[in-house]
């Protein structure tokens, strides 16, 4: 945690998978790997797939309960700030992608499961992320952590309290994920039907690195 210039690179891959049931006219499935890390990443808009990844997370997660850490992040399109196209949920190396500004609804228990208070979702300037996402949708988180100031007080390191992801990743994990410039340029657009293979690499990535930095910051 100590040697954050010399952060390897991040090696990172996609493949594109297919469903095994009837889930899969509902969205899209993916492993995306981050080094020695593999993230089976859902791409949906179907509040029917929400569904299902919730209830399975919990599932997966019972033993983890109720202090279960759950990665959060939006993205939005281009430089619109006023509205929310993705949301990225991730608990362990499972990586929900919710196309929800193309979702015809929201499913219950996605309320649920965002209020749930034993629930602890990480992310980086995350009151943002969770403020969007109640005047946008009416969605309320109810608990957050934002893992600079997490970061900032298990590192007793006040200068993590103003860094970006990237930068995090380095001093916790010891690893450097290099984002494309158009992302940092907010040129992406994730409005449409479907996303690229980068696209959905680059969002996984983002909230698996939410949840892996709150792992490391809280147990290591």
């Amino acid at each position: 945690m100590d040697n954050p210039g010399n952060a390897p690179p991040a090696v990172m891959a996609i493949e594109e998978l297919q469903f095994n049931n009837n889930l899969a006219n509902l969205g899209r499935l993916f492993d995306v790997t981050l080094d020695v890390h593999t993230i089976r990443t859902t791409l949906t808009s179907s509040p029917q797939l929400v569904a299902a990844w919730l209830i399975h997370t919990l599932d997966l997660n019972r033993d983890h309960y109720p202090s279960l850490l759950v990665g959060l992040a939006i993205e939005s399109s281009g430089n619109t700030n006023n509205r929310v196209d993705i949301l990225q949920l991730c608990a362990g190396h499972s990586c929900l992608i919710f196309q929800i500004s193309r979702a015809p609804y929201l499913p219950s228990s996605l309320v649920t499961f965002l209020s749930n208070p034993n629930i602890s979702f990480v992310g980086i300037g995350i009151q943002d992320d969770v403020t969007a996402l109640l005047n946008r949708y009416s969605l309320r988180v109810t608990n957050t952590v934002d893992l600079r100031i997490f970061g900032a007080d298990v590192l007793r390191d006040n200068t993590m309290r103003h860094v970006n992801c990237r930068r995090l990743a380095q001093r916790v994990m010891d690893i450097d994920v290099e984002w494309p410039q158009s992302y940092i340029r907010r040129e992406w657009h994730f409005d449409g039907d479907n996303l690229s293979l980068e696209q959905v690499q680059f969002v996984t990535v983002a909230a698996f690195l939410r949840y892996k930095i709150a792992y490391r910051l809280t147990w290591q």
